[in-house]
């Protein structure tokens, strides 16, 4: 009768009991690259640059701006290139860290860091092409590596192995950060590098994505023209008054999230309406018009689905934390991970905080019909409204908008007088007597008629 034994924690296994679990180069040469399409690729490389800037300013008295600091990137059908003046890759991090499949532990990390999960430079690397080198210098070292990629395939050590490097040894600041260039690019992404449609879409993804950097002086360019910056703003008037909120979710042994929620209204504008959700300051969705950000949520506030009615709304949450882990992203950081204790936490605040801007939107459209040649009282608030950056919004934990007072009711002696004339004209006198509506108009204009012709007696 054959016998078993049972491999212990104390007792190293037999060869026979051992099931191999190692995996494989072509899983993550060729099967990761196929979970993240190329711009989504780019931007992690660009993200990677970002946390250097993250790192070289967190001890200095301008942690918060990025002046100075500039992440290059030129991209044609012969090569990709990124290069930074970001303060680089220590050696250390580069032997022991940098070019792990995966985060391991005791890695340091850069708090409010973009990147974390130890995938994304590998996997952008492997989806641009065949071969890359990357030279890195910084504060006491310098590198440089090239990789084969299917040369390095062919081995069975795991290891990249470095061209050059010094050691400890004080380098010029000047040249500190990292280059990356990618010389030969497969068929797909030199196809796509050649395409104009694509370096739009690329800036624009890159702008959105890294809007609160670039806000902050960090420089980002592509084929040598710099991305521009966006400030995310509100309308604000006397009487309108958007939500500037914040909260600390504390999560046991890890430590805080700190959230900012801000809601109200901007430009109308059908496509850009919804919700954006930032971590640590990098855009994960913008203009979400989903039931991920409460449309459509009739159990909890009765949230209708999003339509044109809604294009003035914005909503913009930003979650910070000095963990990247305990931020509610995917892995590729391109949607919500909505299983997150956190964002479950923070989904109420948004339904109950776009609640009074719903209403304010639907009386808004409903003016419409009411006003159909003259801007109604609301339509006159918003006219009257500032675009505000979130930054300097006062703290405000509703939003606040004039609700509409009924019409007095008529005294019985009073008749309604209605005629048409050409538009310019009516707009001549308008502006010849400074009347704001066409109402106004009509109303001055007979008390000037009356008070001229029949001399004011009534």
């Amino acid at each position: 009768m054959a016998t078993t034994k049972k491999a212990t924690a104390a007792t190293a296994p037999n060869a026979s009991d051992l099931v191999d679990a190692e995996p494989t180069k072509d899983l993550f040469i060729e099967m990761l690259v196929k979970d993240i399409t190329l711009i989504p690729a780019i931007k992690d490389l660009v993200d990677n640059s970002v946390d250097g800037a993250r790192a070289l300013r967190a001890g200095s008295t301008a942690k918060n701006r990025y002046d100075g600091l500039e992440i290059r990137i030129d991209a044609d059908k012969k090569h990709f290139k990124i290069s930074d003046n970001c303060g680089g890759i220590p050696i250390d991090v580069a032997r022991n860290y940098a070019f792990r499949f995966g985060r391991p532990k005791g890695m340091p990390r850069t708090p409010h860091s973009v990147g974390q999960f130890g995938v994304g430079m590998k996997r952008a690397l492997f989806k641009l092409g065949t071969k890359f080198s990357i030279d890195s210098t910084a504060e006491r070292s310098w590198f440089k590596l090239d990789v084969d990629v299917d040369a390095w395939r062919q081995r069975p050590e795991w290891q990249f192995v470095l061209t050059d490097h010094r050691d400890n040894e004080p380098q010029n600041t000047a040249k500190r950060g990292t280059t990356i260039v990618v010389p030969d690019l497969h068929d797909s992404v030199a196809e796509q590098f050649s395409l104009e449609n694509f370096k739009t879409e690329l800036v624009k993804e890159l702008e959105e994505a890294h809007q609160e950097s670039l806000d902050s002086g960090l420089t980002i360019t592509l084929s040598g023209i710099p991305l521009r910056t966006r400030p995310l703003t509100l309308l604000q008037a006397d009487e309108l008054k958007p939500v500037a909120y914040s909260r600390t979710i504390h999560v046991k042994d890890k430590g805080d999230v700190n959230v900012r929620i801000y809601v109200g209204v901007g430009k109308s504008d059908p496509v850009a309406g919804g919700w954006y959700v930032f971590c640590n300051g990098r855009l994960i969705v913008g203009a979400d018009q989903s039931a991920v950000t409460g449309w459509g949520d009739t159990a909890e506030k009765g949230i209708p689905r999003y339509h044109g009615q809604f294009s003035r709304f914005r909503g913009f949450i930003f979650f910070d934390a000095a963990d990247p882990l305990l931020l509610p992203w995917n892995t590729m950081k391109t949607g919500i991970d909505t299983d997150s204790p956190r964002f479950r936490a923070v989904r109420l605040d948004m339904t109950r905080l776009m609640r009074p801007v719903i209403d304010f939107l639907n009386k808004l459209d409903g003016e419409k019909a009411k006003y159909p040649d003259d801007d109604g009282p609301l339509q006159t608030v918003v006219r009257s409204g500032k675009d505000v950056r979130l930054s300097e919004l006062p703290d405000n934990d509703k939003f606040l908008w004039p609700k509409p007072t009924p019409a007095p009711k008529s005294s019985g002696d009073a008749t309604v007088i209605k005629y048409s004339r050409p538009t310019n004209k009516i707009k001549a006198v308008k502006a010849a007597i400074g009347a704001r509506s066409n109402k106004e108009v009509g109303e001055k204009t007979f008390d000037y008629y009356f008070q001229a012709e029949c001399d004011g007696d009534g």
